[in-house]
């Protein structure tokens, strides 16, 4: 066992040995043979004092281009003036209206109803004369009015103007069926510029009138128990027949003095039924109350 140890040694060794030489016959180049030697740094130049120091090279200036000028602002965009009314034109000076001459009036007037009183019902007309009075030196116009005059009632005159010298107007008074049952006072006049003459005109619209008229009752008339009931005599008669009448009643329940023209009769009947009636000084007119619930 040992030989072969030895054997493969020189083996070995062998083929070692022959490698080495295979290498070996290769030209090697000389500069590969000599050994690098690094330079030594040559000792820096010590600058004597007296010698001027070395003028360093200076690089050429360095010449800028000219920069173009900046463009100028836009110029911002300029904004329309506020558009400003134009001034009002100058109001020309009017004169100051010169008053009309005042109107002189001389003397006065007066005025006087035909009656002072009426006593209307619904749906009803009647007339007044308006007399007017005057002082001799008066000749003035004279316009016709009424004031404080209820709703549902309408006054007119005819004519509504006069001369001082034509001495009246006619009054017509309307009463509706809008008008409410009442006592009315209405001041009826006439004026000129700064004069106004009245008189008072009381109207009493009733619920329940029966007007005698032309000599006649009318023929029935229907009232609710407890209601009054006027009769209003409007016949003026003649120098043979004043027109002044009575209600008297068939049963003898109620009998009124002579009415005469203008004058009023009223009765309050508080019992149902019906109630007939007549004049005395003319026992033809004749007519009845009806008395409901």
């Amino acid at each position: 066992m040992p030989k072969i140890w030895i054997a493969v040694t020189v083996v070995v060794a062998i083929a070692t040995l022959g490698g080495a030489i295979l290498f070996s016959s290769s030209p090697v180049p000389e500069t590969a043979l000599k050994p690098i030697t690094q330079p030594s740094p040559e000792p820096a130049k010590v600058a004597s004092r007296n010698q001027e120091p070395e003028k360093q090279a200076q690089p050429p200036p360095v010449v800028e281009a000219p920069k173009p000028p900046a463009p100028a602002p836009a110029p911002a965009p300029q904004q329309p003036a506020p558009a400003q009314a134009p001034a009002p034109a100058p109001v020309p000076q009017q004169p100051a209206p010169v008053p009309p001459p005042q109107q002189v009036v001389k003397g006065n007037f007066a005025i006087d109803l035909e009656r002072f009183t009426d006593i209307a019902k619904r749906s009803y007309t009647s007339t007044i004369s308006v007399k007017v009075n005057p002082t001799p030196d008066f000749e003035s116009e004279i316009t016709f009015f009424a004031a404080d005059v209820p709703d549902g009632v309408t006054i007119t005159f005819s004519p509504e103007k006069i001369l001082g010298s034509q001495r009246g107007t006619t009054a017509k008074i309307e009463v509706s069926d809008k008008a409410k049952s009442g006592t009315y006072t209405i001041l009826i006049g006439g004026k000129n510029g700064p004069i106004a003459n009245t008189q008072r005109y009381v109207l009493e619209i009733l619920d329940n009138l029966i007007i005698i008229e032309g000599f006649q009752f009318p023929a029935k008339y229907t009232i609710k128990k407890g209601e009054t009931v006027v009769w209003l005599n409007t016949d003026r008669g003649d120098q043979y027949d004043p027109g002044a009448h009575t209600i008297t009643s068939d049963a003898g329940k109620f009998d009124s003095a002579l009415v005469y023209a203008g004058q009023t009769f009223s009765l309050t009947l508080r019992e149902l039924g019906t109630y007939k009636y007549y004049c005395r000084p003319h026992p033809y007119m004749i007519g009845s109350i009806e008395v409901l619930p």
